[in-house]
């Protein structure tokens, strides 16, 4: 109970990291170019993950892997973004606007060769890979010819995160704080 009342006591924690995270979120709609700019390392760092373990999943099943020198290529592309994010740090953020085009483009291109792979292993759902590596791909170009639109989706769906976080730790401050008077007027009993 009295652990209880101490936790509840400190509602007001949850209430200040709310408005911060709104004020967060708010900031990232006005400042999407700055929010973007800071996805580059995240960038680098799922680019060099996805493309070694690719690779090595592909070259040790390769034998098993229909579209092997294809999987094998698309793998290698993602890498070498990774690389080439890791090597020249991106202070463009229409280049790494772009970058992250291309890196869903080849995504796209991965599902495709997925889905092939899939098929020729007789699995039934072989096509819903498929229609995801289009949609990938089809992405993927829109963003080519347009990068700075990517900017503007990650800003948008970083800034509605935030946003949700802040909305969700005031409801949850002020639920705590309303347990707490109820507890204290004796309409809650512990």
């Amino acid at each position: 109970m009295d652990e209880l009342n101490k936790t509840l006591g400190k509602w007001w924690i949850l209430l200040v990291l709310g408005i911060l995270a709104i004020a967060l979120g708010i900031w990232m709609f006005a400042n999407p170019v700055e929010t973007f700019s800071a996805m580059s390392t995240i960038l680098m760092i799922l680019f060099l993950a996805m493309g070694v373990v690719d690779i090595i999943y592909i070259i040790i099943n390769r034998k098993g892997i229909p579209a092997y020198g294809w999987n094998l290529a698309v793998a290698i592309l993602i890498f070498a973004l990774g690389i080439a994010v890791a090597v020249r740090p991106l202070g463009s953020e229409v280049l790494l606007a772009f970058m992250f085009a291309i890196g869903i483009f080849f995504c796209g291109l991965r599902g495709l060769a997925n889905s092939f792979t899939l098929k020729a292993a007789g699995f039934k759902g072989w096509w819903a890979t498929l229609v995801l590596g289009i949609i990938n791909t089809i992405f993927g170009c829109v963003l080519l010819f347009n990068p700075m639109f990517s900017v503007y989706i990650y800003a948008i769906l970083l800034g509605i995160a935030i946003l949700i976080t802040g909305v969700n730790l005031i409801l949850t401050a002020v639920l705590m704080s309303k347990t707490k008077s109820a507890i204290a007027a004796g309409m809650i009993e512990m």
